[in-house]
């Protein structure tokens, strides 16, 4: 099975937008501070099971 990467990027960038503002949302609505890993929890969780696992970047 072939990994589209371009797809997987797109992806996660849709997810992570979507995301932002899902945090930005409750942020506004409850008065909380988050941070980036809120944001990264939220995507992580969303992910699909089976979904493309990362890698340590190396290149082979």
């Amino acid at each position: 099975m072939t990994i589209d990467n371009t797809f997987l990027a797109r992806d996660l960038i849709a997810r992570t937008e979507q995301a932002v503002g899902t945090v930005a949302h409750l942020a506004v609505d409850t008065e909380v501070t988050f941070t980036i890993d809120d944001i990264v929890g939220t995507v992580e969780r969303g992910l699909p099971d089976g979904y493309a696992a990362p890698t340590t970047g190396d290149m082979t």
